[in-house]
């Protein structure tokens, strides 16, 4: 009998600490993860400053047409991380770097200024820390895990990313933003002589870093689209 209530106890403590750690899990990536996206044009972005009811966006140029006016999609989550609705607003381009890939945009929306948050944004990072990205295909929202693999001019990760991915943040395990994300390679297949595989195809990642955005655009527009 006593061996019993010990596993009945056991079993309830391990239920309520798993319970306790998702919630907790979950609400710490809403507010410094899903509160700051938006989708653009059907891929994604992020905000990076809040001025009053102006809201700035930061996204991948190749995702933004060559009409100065862009869609934006505000989406609202559930538990499951699952959009359940959205409102519609519109922004303009005011700043777009097709060599670095990142553009901003410019919302005058007083709704969307009072229920998204602004990133925090870093410039360290090294090889082998671990990142997040977050990307909308299909009106879902992804959040994957990973590492940083290689860098060069973009940060190499393998935070895999699906269509709809390009423009979205890639954070650090600080939930601080480190860069924009913008495209996938696959990696050389090697194959058997009868043309088989002989190992899996692998994926790397790459994001804009954001401290060659912030170089690129100078202080005085640093503190404007980024905050002070």
């Amino acid at each position: 009998m006593r061996s019993i209530l010990v596993a009945i106890y056991t079993l309830l403590f391990l239920l309520s600490f798993d319970l306790s750690y998702t919630y907790v899990s979950f609400h710490q990536r809403k507010e410094a993860i899903l509160d700051c996206f938006v989708s653009i044009n059907s891929a994604s972005g992020f905000v990076s400053n809040i001025e009053g009811d102006k809201v700035y966006v930061l996204t991948a140029a190749h995702v933004i047409d060559d009409d100065p006016e862009v869609k934006i999609l505000v989406p609202f989550f559930n538990h499951k991380d699952e959009m359940i609705d959205f409102i519609e607003s519109k922004g303009v381009v005011v700043e777009k770097n097709d060599e670095l890939d990142y553009a901003i945009v410019e919302i005058e929306d007083s709704f969307l200024s009072r229920h998204r948050r602004k990133v925090e944004v870093e410039s360290h990072f090294r090889l082998e820390d671990k990142v997040i990205s977050v990307g909308q295909p299909e009106f879902k929202v992804w959040v994957n895990e990973g590492t940083i693999g290689n860098i060069t001019e973009q940060i190499g990760h393998s935070a895999g990313l699906f269509y709809g991915s390009s423009g979205g943040p890639l954070f650090n395990d600080s939930y601080r933003v480190i860069g924009i994300n913008v495209s996938v390679s696959i990696k050389r297949v090697i194959l058997d002589k009868d043309r088989s595989f002989k190992y899996p195809i692998s994926f790397m990642s790459y994001a804009t870093p954001i401290r060659k955005v912030m170089k690129d655009l100078g202080p005085e527009k640093v503190k404007k689209y980024f905050g002070g």
